[in-house]
């Protein structure tokens, strides 16, 4: 079974990465970070939704296509455990 990020989730990854950093993300950042959870919806299994979730690996994926290094963060956040 996929490991999937729901939207909730995907608020929390963002936090946790901008909290790690100590800064936002920029305009930029979080466009392509909307942008790559839209793809992976679009490409995911067929239930896919933001309440369902979509592929983890999928969205880290198509992220780092634009912004590896904001892809390397939410991959690194997502492996360790929140406060």
């Amino acid at each position: 079974m996929a490991d999937l990020l729901n939207l909730d989730g995907l608020v929390e990854l963002v936090d946790r990465v901008e909290h790690a950093r100590g800064q936002a993300l920029a305009i930029g950042e979080s466009s392509a970070v909307k942008a790559a959870f839209h793809a992976a919806g679009s490409m995911s299994l067929p239930t896919a939704s933001y309440t369902h979730g979509v592929d983890v690996d999928r969205f880290c994926a198509l992220l780092a296509t634009t912004n590896p290094d904001l892809a390397t963060r939410f991959r690194a956040h997502r492996a360790t455990p929140g406060p």
